[in-house]
């Protein structure tokens, strides 16, 4: 029988590794979620132990139910494992977090209050968040006299406003949620209900002047909670304690933060070596992780999975698909890409960041074909010849996904006959493929195993003698007018992306 974890016990379990228990409150974060722990917090912790910042972050749970009592709990503990491949070599790194001071429950009365403090605090520089996608949007409903306001941004303006009054100076805000300029969407609407409330213009000239709204990119696979009771057990027994927090992320990590210079020399990171950068503009990062890392991936996923693979650990292993990913990012991506950094000014990008992260997805729950992989596989087959931007998921701005798949059957079955790679394999009937892109709705689609021949499979085995490479399994999803190779598809959506 094991201890919940708290300082005591990670003490007397015989931990060696760095842990701070006391530091003033530098950090206010909303959201308590897996990303966040294993994302800004450890960053933060990182800096404690690298360079001495000498901080901790208080959380917020900013809707209702959450973890405030499991965080707690453990006085803000965790164990956090980064898993994956570096240089090639396989990582499986524990840590236990020691940032965070406390969780509070905004819609506890007593603990609004308790981080209305914090924010009036000198010691606070720092408000970071992650509420989803959903999180920054302006909602007319939220008032200044709710306890809380119900949105995320109402309730940053309330803590801001209480900030303003107490006469402290501005902090910066780092927002991590993944839409397009989210730093700036959160100013938008937090201008919004300054508005609303009446709550004057020197507030206002505060807010927008001494207060700072970043606009982040952040990069790292969380799978979370593991889900394997023995492996739990076994990493119990480790330990030495039970952790009802104990979170799993991938080993590479790097977070853009939007901002001037001066930003980059007060905030810890770049004095711990972390790769953590400040740049002028967070754009062109996220388009370089897109059509690169996230690209490779959507241009191997169709022909992997129909060559039976389902692990993307496992098509890095394989000559052909790690091949033909290669080829496409350096042939074909890289070289759209403006500026001036080449295929070879890549290579490092490539191979660390692009290899080393497919092949270090040690949790076998990261499948290849991903939800919105699904909905690509008619997109992006279609996107070189509608010359529009295809949205992930199978959405486009004029083709309804009805009318893209008759573009894609019209296109593969036009002489009404079985899509056939070759003799020797299993062959996929227009019936079969129409079923595996429109198994459910568009917002919904997922692959039924067990409902046609046990598994969808178009090609048993890719052989590399005698098809070479996935070039040669594309080209059967193509016509002349899509391009010379499959692949080229790929090209033509990028440029629209």
């Amino acid at each position: 029988m094991y201890n919940q974890l708290n300082y005591h016990v990670l003490q007397e379990s015989g931990y060696t590794g760095y842990i701070l228990k006391k530091a003033p409150v530098k950090v206010l974060q909303f959201g308590e979620g897996n990303f966040l722990r294993a994302f800004v917090d450890y960053w933060f912790d990182m800096s404690n132990e690298k360079v001495g910042w000498n901080g901790k972050v208080a959380i917020v749970q900013p809707i209702s139910q959450g973890l405030t009592k499991l965080i707690n709990d453990q006085e803000g503990l965790y164990t956090l494992y980064l898993r994956g491949s570096e240089n090639g070599k396989t990582i499986d790194r524990k840590r236990v977090i020691s940032a965070v001071d406390a969780c509070y429950n905004a819609y506890d009365s007593a603990d609004w209050e308790k981080i209305k403090d914090i924010a009036r605090s000198s010691d606070l520089e720092y408000i970071a968040s992650n509420t989803t996608e959903a999180g920054i949007t302006y909602d007319p409903e939220s008032t200044f006299e709710q306890t809380p306001p119900t949105s995320f941004p109402a309730k940053l303006t309330v803590l801001l406003y209480e900030r303003f009054k107490a006469g402290q100076k501005g902090v910066v805000i780092l927002s991590c949620e993944l839409i397009d300029d989210n730093g700036k969407e959160l100013q938008k609407c937090c201008n919004e209900h300054v508005k609303d409330w009446n709550l004057g213009d020197e507030f206002k000239t505060w807010m927008n002047e001494e207060c700072l709204f970043c606009s982040t990119l952040v990069d790292r696979i969380v799978p979370g909670r593991i889900r394997d009771e023995q492996e739990v057990a076994k990493l119990t027994a480790e330990n030495g304690y039970t952790d009802s927090l104990l979170d799993v992320g991938e080993v590479f990590g790097v977070w853009y933060i939007e901002g001037p210079q001066w930003l980059e020399d007060q905030l810890p990171f770049k004095k711990a070596g972390l790769n953590v950068h400040v740049v002028p503009a967070v754009a062109p990062y996220k388009k370089r992780k897109v059509r690169i890392l996230n690209g490779a991936h959507t241009g191997f996923v169709l022909g992997a999975y129909l060559a039976g693979q389902d692990i993307v650990r496992d098509c890095m292993n394989n000559e052909s698909i790690h091949g033909f990913m290669n080829k496409l990012l350096y042939d074909e991506v890289i070289p759209c890409r403006s500026g001036s950094q080449t295929a070879e000014g890549c290579n490092d990008l490539i191979e660390r960041n692009t290899v080393d992260r497919h092949l270090g997805l040690l949790d076998d729950h990261i499948e290849i074909f991903s939800r919105s992989s699904r909905g690509f596989l008619v997109c992006y087959i279609c996107c070189a010849r509608s010359h529009q931007h295809v949205a992930m998921g199978g959405r486009s701005d004029q083709n309804t996904f009805t009318e893209l798949v008759r573009k894609l059957e019209y296109r593969m079955f036009y002489q009404g006959t079985d899509f056939l790679v070759k003799e020797t394999v299993v062959t996929l009937t227009r019936r079969q493929f129409y079923l595996l892109v429109t198994h459910h709705s568009v917002d919904d689609i997922t692959i039924q195993t067990g409902r046609i021949d046990d598994r969808l499979r178009l090609v048993s085995v890719i052989d590399p003698e005698t098809v070479g490479s996935l070039f040669d399994l594309f080209d059967f999803f193509v016509q002349e007018d899509f391009g010379t190779v499959g692949h080229r598809i790929l090209t033509e959506g990028y440029r629209h992306l």
